[in-house]
């Protein structure tokens, strides 16, 4: 399977590595200057912190400093979206445009995901 690597381990880069490994991915998360902590908490305990959980099995992490080695031999590389960094929706680079996705209100008022119209 492909080597790819994840810039951004905010919720929604690090949520990727998920269906990544469980389609047998090897996966590598690297942190923004923005996850410095989170990355800490990866590397030292396997831990998300701002996700609660483990990450999964065969996850690497990196700090931002560390971009070069996380991005040797990956074979796709994709930026999680970043919202509070940029102010908005994370423009064209973000990982919800990569996948072509959108959100949208539900009746509810929580957030759905749907394929974006081409």
């Amino acid at each position: 399977m492909a080597i790819v690597t994840i810039v951004g381990a905010g919720l929604m880069g690090t949520a990727t590595a998920w269906p990544l490994r469980d389609n047998g991915h090897e996966v590598r998360l690297v942190g923004t200057h923005l996850d410095a902590e989170i990355i800490k908490s990866c590397k030292e305990s396997g831990f998300h912190p701002r996700l609660q959980r483990a990450l999964p099995e065969g996850v690497r992490s990196f700090f931002i400093e560390e971009i070069g080695e996380a991005l040797k031999s990956a074979e796709s590389s994709l930026a999680g979206s970043i919202p509070t960094a940029c102010g908005g929706s994370g423009g064209p680079w973000s990982l919800t445009s990569a996948l072509n996705i959108r959100s949208s209100p539900s009746p509810r008022g929580s957030r759905r995901w749907t394929k974006a119209a081409r």
